[in-house]
């Protein structure tokens, strides 16, 4: 039988012992070498037997450094000094800003994938040998020549004042492009000089270099740009170029993916329309492209890519808004923290002593999210934060919230204030059940009574400790809830410390229990647009992501589209093509972790298809009425975003689908000429990602209607009265490039004080029509009339004259003239009055009126000649009489043209009595 060991309780205790103490040594050499390895991961080695040429002023992702003597890269953190010989490379989609150490302070932005060395002489100055990728080069004006040397042997000397981009690679033919200034291009015996908005590729032609000039420059925006986003900023981004040469159009396009496989964006911009767009970029990166359409089937275009960051207001933590610190024997140390941003250099930390900021008490700049102010007295205080972006020379921006807080002085101490455990605090353990337990304290010379138990009361204490420290550890015997509180003893005997026991707090301890792995998103049966590698979440447990677990995407047909460890995330630039896939963990040997979960990449919208205006059309364009923009729907979406520019306006507008049938936008334009962009939109849902079409444009002009022209009358134009009475007035209108079928003719007569009345309202096909005998006055007339679409044309008003009609000369009587007295001498020798006048040059008849002298008429003719004879004395009686004449004009219809003032005279009857009578023999009477 074998023999059983049996150990005593002592030798138990020793083992127990034993083991804590190996425990503890282990924890301690991980922690401690796993400091030495943050410490060398994040610092960089400083030498002091090379001068310092550089520093690095900013980056973004990872940058590492290798010296010249030496075959180890390592990371440099941002503000490292780099020396004579170093050379620089940058990871996939990272940045550098590099500052030389001149007076001048030239900058180098380097971009993902390049690598360059700096070296530097006091006779050449700054030379940057470029092995690969794209930098630019910011030389301000003044400063030396700065080389920049290809590993074929070309140099480009950048002059002061000069901003220049070079890009080399080993599938690359190098690449220069000046923004601004001038630069010398050397290649073997060639030398060329490239100034402002001038590009050049340096290639081998019969094993000799040649420098070949470019077409087309982008001026902007750089290879690489950070976009960054603010509160009320749009993601529009400018595109600028220069071309040479023989001008054709430009092409601009915008893709997701670098491989250009799927294309949202494209504007051909015609030669002759400038050298100018502004292009929305989508959130995320965006890569573009830009060639010159001169029917080659291989362009050479310039590339890039923007990355659009959307930048928050920098978020405060604290101290918290409105509280108070106090202040006993000296000034509080202040602790701010704020939220840190990637892409931020530094930050300044402004406090003032009023709200707006205006009278800043302290103004500091800190590389960390963190700053310590030991310096404010008593009184209220306001405090902001403002990153520093350096990207596309940003600045300061971003301003966080402004806080408050207080400094008040205390007489007397509070209690000892429990930090961690936070109350109620949940601490899942995994090799041992330690707690370290942290406090802070008003008192700094004291002694604390550290206490542990299980029940509210402390009557069962299980741990008790005394610490000079703000801090001791608690071990745990079983899993629970526990309560602890510290009580302080002052080491100073001038302070007084009432409240020296602090509050209790409780904690649970529990055993941890590792969480499955799992997928978070894109939910089963999700739509996207385009994905990237953000789109996908997971949690993995440890020990699968130990045993060698994955993220696998198949396709449809069961294909891996993409790959990547559990534990580690996906390639930047991941993308797919459009399709159905699945997507899951497996672990190392392909079984299912989790279950796989669908997805499907449904691509952009359809474009829509814009029916009015269509591309390169005209159109006419009434004032205050609208015009329509018409497009078809496209299926899926549930908006449209519409731009409109030209002729000095830029207007967007979103118009919601309504599901009627043909989308439509009204607006109204000047004249001018215009390009009109759609772009359809479906929102996010939880079962979809948003989507959106590229852009559909048109370009179009837009006028006013032509007048219709009023020829005659003209306006002020005089008609003689009697040609208008003879001879139809003719009107006449003419129209300009818009006809109508048919017009509506108006014509007024003014009556005076401003007021006129309708004389004729005439609609006609024609472009003239007469008017017979019109009155002497003065007229205003117009047309007006409508084009087959309904558009209104008119003329201006055209106001014209008829002048009066001047009379007929007054006839001139011949006999009886006025005053004549006919007499019983007249009557015994003439049994008749004649009645005789002189004719009236133009005159076709005459009125003629006798009438006594009261007023009675006797007789009235119209008489074709100018003397009238009236044998019929009985029409006489003795007395006074008048007679006129009037000599008229005639047509031939009759109508009376003109007329003279009427010829007025008078005569007079008399018979005076014998003043004797004269008998004559009467003879012998009957009655004899």
């Amino acid at each position: 039988m074998r023999k059983r060991t049996r150990f005593s309780r002592r030798h138990s205790d020793a083992l127990r012992a034993r083991d804590f103490a190996v425990i503890l040594f282990g924890l301690l050499s991980s922690a401690f070498f796993g400091f030495l390895f943050w410490k060398d991961l994040n610092s960089a080695t400083t030498r002091n037997d090379k001068i310092v040429v550089a520093h690095l002023q900013s980056k973004q992702r990872i940058v590492q450094r290798k010296f010249n003597d030496r075959v180890v890269w390592e990371r440099i953190p941002q503000n490292s000094a780099l020396y004579d010989e170093d050379t620089i490379r940058t990871s996939s989609g990272a940045q550098a800003m590099i500052s030389l150490d001149d007076d001048e302070g030239t900058k180098l932005e380097m971009r993902g994938n390049s690598m360059i060395q700096i070296t530097y002489s006091e006779e050449g100055g700054a030379q940057i040998i470029v092995s690969n990728g794209s930098i630019q080069v910011d030389s301000p004006e003044g400063s030396k020549p700065v080389s920049v040397k290809f590993s074929d042997g070309s140099v480009v000397e950048v002059d002061g004042g000069t901003q220049v981009s070079v890009s080399s690679g080993e599938n690359m033919k190098p690449g220069i492009e000046v923004i601004e200034g001038n630069v010398r291009v050397k290649s073997g015996e060639k030398m060329a000089v490239l100034s402002s908005g001038q590009s050049a590729s340096i290639t081998d032609k019969d094993g000799s270099p040649s420098i070949s000039r470019k077409a087309l420059t982008v001026i902007s925006p750089p290879k690489e740009m950070t976009l960054l986003l603010f509160d009320g900023t749009q993601s529009i981004v400018d595109f600028s170029w220069n071309a040479f040469g023989a001008e054709h159009d430009v092409v601009i396009q915008t893709s997701p993916s670098r491989d250009f496989r799927t294309v949202d964006y494209e504007r051909v911009v015609r030669s002759g329309d400038g050298r100018h767009v502004s292009v929305e970029v989508g959130p995320g990166a965006t890569y573009w492209r830009v060639f010159s359409d001169d029917g080659s089937e291989t362009p050479d275009y310039s590339a890039g890519r923007i990355v659009s960051e959307r930048i928050a207001p920098a978020e405060l933590f604290s101290p918290t808004d409105g509280c108070a610190f106090p202040e006993r024997t000296q000034p509080p140390r202040v602790d701010f923290r704020w939220q840190g941003n990637r892409l931020a250099a530094h930050y300044r930390l402004v406090i003032s002593t009023s709200p707006d900021l205006s009278e800043i008490v302290h103004s500091s700049e800190h590389n960390d999210a963190f700053a310590s102010v030991s310096s404010l007295g008593e009184g209220t205080y306001y405090w902001n934060v403002e990153p520093y972006y350096p990207a596309n020379g940003t600045g300061f921006a971003g301003a966080s919230e402004i806080r408050s807080f207080r400094i008040e002085k205390e007489s007397e101490t509070r209690p000892p204030e429990l930090s961690s455990p936070a109350d109620g605090a949940e601490i899942a353990w995994k090799e041992s059940r330690t707690v370290p337990l942290i406090w802070k304290s008003d008192i700094k010379d004291a002694e604390y009574n550290v206490i542990v138990a299980r029940k509210r009361n402390f009557s069962d204490a299980r741990f008790a400790a005394t610490t000079k420290s703000k801090r001791a550890e608690f071990s745990a015997d079983e899993d629970g809830t526990y309560w602890w509180k510290v009580v302080r003893h002052s080491g100073d005997p001038s302070v007084s410390d009432s409240k020296p026991e602090s509050e209790p707090r409780s904690f649970t301890i529990r055993k941890f229990v590792p969480e499955k792995t799992k997928l978070l998103s894109p939910a089963d049966g999700y739509s996207f647009e385009n994905v990237s590698a953000n789109d996908f979440l997971w949690k993995s447990s440890a020990e699968d992501i130990k045993n060698g677990a994955v993220m696998r995407i198949s396709d449809a047909a069961g294909n891996k589209s993409g790959e990547c460890g559990a534990g580690k995330n996906l390639p930047d630039d991941f993308s797919l093509a459009k399709g159905s896939y699945t997507w899951g963990i497996f672990s190392a040997d392909g079984k299912e972790i989790t279950k796989p979960r669908s997805f499907s990449v449904m691509g952009l919208l359809s474009a829509p298809a814009i029916l009015i205006p269509q591309d390169g059309s005209e159109l006419v364009v009434e004032k205050d009425r609208a015009v329509a923009i018409e497009w078809k729907p496209v299926k899926g979406a549930d908006s449209y975003s519409v731009k409109l520019s030209g002729a000095g306006i830029k207007r967007e507008f979103e118009i919601k689908e309504d599901g009627s049938g043909t989308m439509r936008a009204d607006v109204n334009l000047p004249e001018g000429i215009f390009t009109a962009e759609i772009r359809a939109n479906s929102k996010s849902s939880e079962s979809a990602q948003a989507r959106r079409s590229s852009f559909s444009a048109v370009s179009f002009s837009a006028r006013r209607p032509d007048e219709i022209s009023a020829l005659s009358p003209a306006q002020g134009e005089k008609i003689g009265g009697l040609a208008a009475l003879r001879k139809p007035t003719e009107f006449r209108w003419e129209t300009g490039r818009d006809s109508s079928k048919t017009f509506t003719f108006t014509l007024d007569r003014k009556t005076g004080g401003g007021d006129s009345e309708k004389v004729e309202t005439i609609r006609t096909s024609k472009k003239s029509l007469s008017l017979k005998r019109m009155k002497s006055g003065t007229y205003e007339w117009k047309v007006t009339g409508k084009t087959a679409s309904g558009i209104a044309l008119e003329s201006k008003s055209s106001v014209f004259t008829v002048l009066p009609v001047p009379d007929l000369p007054t006839p001139v009587a011949v006999t009886p003239k006025n005053g004549t007295v006919f007499d019983g001498a007249y009557f015994r020798e003439n049994r008749r009055i004649e009645f005789r006048w002189k004719a009236v040059s133009g005159a076709t008849s005459y009125t003629f009126t006798l009438r006594r002298k009261s007023g009675k008429t006797i007789l009235s003719r119209t008489l074709s000649s100018t003397r009238i004879e009236i044998s019929d004395l009985s029409l006489f009686d003795v007395g006074s009489f008048e007679y006129s004449v009037t000599a008229r004009q005639v047509a031939s219809d009759g109508f009376v043209e003109r007329k003279s003032k009427a010829l007025e005279a008078e005569f007079t009857i008399k018979f005076d009595l014998p003043k004797q009578v004269e008998t004559k023999t009467p003879g012998k009477m009957y009655g004899e």
